[in-house]
């Protein structure tokens, strides 16, 4: 368990906050259907150029050696309508985690097998992620 987190952060926000950061665009924007990656440093600071299914691009940097407050996160959205920020969560993350367990355990007694958060979903974002990490070290 310790390892694991230790490597993440070892091999920077790509793989520490990528998952999160790329569940939320795509959620956001629609399906990202492809990447471009570019890295500053070792393993310092990520940058990542999508594509989204409906044309949209956005863009996104990570990084965990960063000398800010490790819970900093700015989404901001530009398009013809102007800008739009998304606040900070205002949910705590125990909050957070605990509606996620809510959510397994009514799967588990109701018999549900299908959640929007599923494997398939983890699949493709690992999938880009992977492919970012190819194209980094190419």
């Amino acid at each position: 368990y310790t390892t694991f987190f230790r490597s993440r952060h070892e091999r920077g926000g790509l793989l520490d906050v990528g998952p999160h950061t790329l569940d939320l665009l795509d959620a956001a924007l629609g399906t990202i259907t492809d990447v471009v990656a570019a890295r500053k440093g070792d393993h310092d600071v990520t940058h990542l150029v999508l594509t989204h299914e409906n044309g949209v691009t956005s863009t996104a940097s990570m990084s965990l050696a960063m000398p800010l407050d490790p819970g900093v996160v700015d989404v901001s959205l530009y398009g013809p309508s102007g800008k739009y920020s998304l606040p900070a969560p205002a949910t705590p993350t125990s909050a957070c985690y605990a509606a996620l367990l809510d959510d397994l355990v009514t799967m588990v007694h109701s018999g549900q097998h299908e959640h929007r958060c599923d494997v398939t979903r983890g699949l493709h974002l690992q999938r880009l992620i992977d492919k970012a990490e190819k194209l980094i070290s190419a």
